[in-house]
């Protein structure tokens, strides 16, 4: 039996939903079905009362994604494909933005392009000392003005320089500095310590009110530099 591409726990700890990327054959590359999937399951927490907060996280500890699967819409005329890949990504973005719930990214390994998007656009990071971060994007003559703009939640202007326009790989300790993630930990404890970020006392709704309101510029320019890319296309 073919094992899933993402892996729903609301039973191991209790109020908190893990998400595991499970595609490792092909380094959890984001393809149709993966986005759908996380998509749903962003979406659905917000109606599930019991669930006070998410984990994001990899089956693998030398990789949390490669980015999307360029295989992906093979079939379509590359622009299309493109336009395609490019709206499953902004939708599972926009998910993760609009989850009412703590969303807490634990980072092992590779955090590549589309891969890194996703986990900026997480509430928390947590990171082992494996961890680089990556946007290949400019080696390869693709723009990446979604990226600059998930980057922007997080990252200086000097950081970003760095990673989009200069395609740099950034170790943990930099990634620490900078403050793009929360908190380096041993990979033993990295599951204890995001569980750390969801215990804290907080009323829900006053959570999903100032979440919704940090987030809103950053929506807004993710949906422009989306347009803009289509129009490029």
């Amino acid at each position: 039996m073919d094992q899933p591409s993402l892996i729903v726990d609301d039973l191991s700890h209790p109020g908190v939903r893990i998400l595991t990327l499970n595609r490792i054959a092909k380094a959890n590359a984001l393809h149709e079905e993966l986005y759908a999937l996380l998509t749903h399951a962003f979406g659905e927490v917000n109606d599930l009362p019991l669930v006070r907060a998410v984990v994001l996280k990899s089956s693998s500890s030398k990789i949390f994604c490669a980015g999307a699967d360029v295989h992906a819409f093979a079939a379509l005329p590359l622009k299309e494909a493109q336009i395609k890949r490019r709206q499953q990504l902004v939708d599972t973005m926009c998910s993760m933005l609009t989850c009412h719930k703590p969303v807490i990214a634990a980072l092992q390994g590779k955090v590549i392009g589309a891969g890194a998007m996703l986990a900026l656009a997480a509430d928390a990071i947590v990171a082992t000392p494996s961890v680089t971060l990556s946007f290949p994007e400019i080696h390869l003559a693709m723009p990446s003005p979604i990226g600059i703009a998930i980057l922007k939640k997080r990252a200086g202007l000097h950081q970003i320089h760095r990673l989009i326009q200069l395609g740099e790989i950034l170790g943990s300790e930099e990634l620490a500095n900078a403050l793009i993630i929360d908190r380096l930990c041993d990979t033993e404890a990295l599951l204890e310590e995001c569980l750390q970020y969801t215990s804290a006392p907080m009323d829900q709704e006053a959570y999903r009110v100032n979440k919704n309101w940090l987030n809103r510029s950053i929506m807004a320019e993710i949906l422009d530099a989306q347009g803009h890319l289509n129009q490029l296309a």
